[in-house]
């Protein structure tokens, strides 16, 4: 709490024989004494009669809580003799074995809020208060929300062409670690593909980089650390597999191997890690959602069912921004149009999902695009309208700060072509599309957009939500340190 003096509170000034008169009004003023004995003030109304008579004025503690104290009668005015005896509020005393009053805490490096002890935290600040954490974002970060891009939603966007996969790639993954990409697996494809991106984001030419254990496409790459999961997929099937791979710190992706399977068999999903979560999103027939939670080695437990998306809908867009996972468009099985409904469910401090919400709807119905994201933006890129329609439009949406999404709009410019089942990232240079159907281009816009190495760049500051005490706690006697926090 701030402190304020009979000087601050009332703005006036004490007279030589330690009177303190405070107008009121025209009629009626307040003398307030102090009385050195009682360590107190004592206050009596004047100007309407002899002491004690006439019209009640207000006590200096009631003035005291008008101008902003808070705190009761008592510590009013024990902060007055705290400020008497000249101990400041943020000030380290000895005493003994307890505290000398209420007004004063223990430095034991607690947390206290900012709200209940302002001015504490105006005399000592963040002076003892640890740095901000890190928590590292797993999953898909190119498509997640992360704090240290701060770029800009973009008005438009210029599309070139950036290179050639030397064969159509359809329904594969990317992901995008140590300063590499790699493409993985498609439709009838187990080959993996990888380049170098340079330190201006730049993306080298592709070369072979060994197979995966089975041809995958509508499959789902997740990052946990320094760990690569390949969850589901298709072959001729939908396949319940989990393969993990990890990635050196010189850059290599290393063997494949099994580490179990998921409950149902899943393709053409979406998949998030949530805390330490790992969400699996619906299927091509179903609407079902699993979970496994994830251990501090990034290793998977058991997985349980977790409820199921609000409509089955398959290949959406997925997304992840502040507090909120988006499953935004999608396919129903069956149908030949794409849908134009936003899910959005909220995060809790767990990992766990809550309820999902409908919010909105896109210009027109999209699935089986892909999706970038920046701390500002997300950005939908081409995708499939109807069978006979594939988007080379770009959608953009801003990202409130409450985490959820402002409405869709259309960026003028256009992709070369449209495209479906196609992928993408984020360097530092640019947005990077891969391939899709009936097509072996790269094509890319440059854009201030994300990082080259999203294991050593990709965390979330996790704020304080108070500030300390000191810590005298390894000191001894420790609880002789108090503090005067009001």
């Amino acid at each position: 709490m701030k402190f304020f003096s009979a000087e601050q509170i009332l703005n006036q000034v004490i007279e030589e024989d330690g009177t303190l008169r405070v107008s009121r009004s025209s009629a009626q003023a307040l003398n307030l004494v102090f009385d050195s004995t009682q360590k107190a003030l004592r206050v009596r109304a004047i100007g309407g009669g002899s002491e004690g008579g006439g019209e009640r004025g207000m006590s200096a503690y009631e003035i005291a809580l008008q101008h902003g104290f808070v705190g009761s009668e008592e510590e009013w005015l024990l902060s007055l003799k705290a400020q008497s005896d000249g101990i400041p509020v943020g000030g380290i005393i000895l005493s003994g074995n307890r505290a000398p009053s209420a007004l004063f805490e223990e430095c034991d490096g607690r947390m206290l809020s900012k709200s209940e002890y302002p001015a504490l935290f105006e005399a000592i600040g963040d002076s003892f208060t640890p740095p901000p954490q890190k928590e590292w974002i797993n999953g898909q970060p190119w498509v997640q929300q992360y704090a240290f891009n701060a770029f800009p939603m973009a008005a438009d966007l210029t599309w070139e062409e950036a290179g050639d996969l030397g064969e159509s790639v359809v329904v594969a993954e990317v992901v995008q670690a140590r300063g590499r990409v790699w493409i993985l697996g498609g439709y009838q494809r187990s080959k993996i593909l990888s380049a170098g991106i340079d330190e201006s984001g730049v993306i080298g030419t592709f070369t072979s980089a060994g197979d995966l254990p089975a041809s995958l496409g509508y499959s789902q790459v997740v990052m946990m650390d320094d760990k690569v999961y390949l969850l589901g997929g298709y072959t001729s099937a939908a396949v319940s597999s989990i393969y993990r791979a990890t990635v050196g710190t010189n850059g290599a992706l290393g063997a494949w191997t099994s580490v179990g399977s998921l409950p149902l068999a899943h393709s053409h999903h979406r998949a998030v890690v949530t805390k330490n979560l790992l969400y699996a999103l619906g299927t091509y027939q179903s609407a079902s959602i699993s979970r496994a939670p994830i251990g501090a080695d990034g290793t998977l437990g058991a997985w349980t069912s977790a409820g199921s998306t609000p409509e089955n809908l398959f290949c959406p867009f997925l997304c992840v921004t502040k507090n909120r996972v988006y499953l935004i468009g999608g396919r129903k099985n069956g149908t030949t149009s794409a849908s134009s409904k936003i899910f959005s469910a909220s995060i809790s401090a767990d990992g766990t999902l809550g309820a999902w919400e409908a919010e909105g709807i896109l210009p027109f119905g999209l699935s089986e695009g892909a999706c970038v994201v920046t701390q500002k933006s997300v950005y939908l890129i081409g995708g499939y309208i109807t069978s006979s329609t594939y988007s080379d439009k770009v959608l953009v949406a801003p990202i409130g700060s409450d985490g959820r999404l402002g409405a869709f709009i259309e960026l003028a410019s256009r992709l070369p072509r449209g495209l479906v089942g196609h992928c993408a990232t984020l360097t530092s240079g640019g947005i990077y599309v891969f391939g899709g159907t009936c097509n072996t281009k790269i094509y890319r816009a440059t854009f201030g957009g994300g990082e080259n190495d999203y294991r050593t760049q990709t965390y979330r500051t996790l704020e304080n939500e108070g500030f300390s005490l000191p810590n005298y706690s390894s000191e001894i006697p420790a609880k002789y340190h108090y503090i005067r926090v009001r």
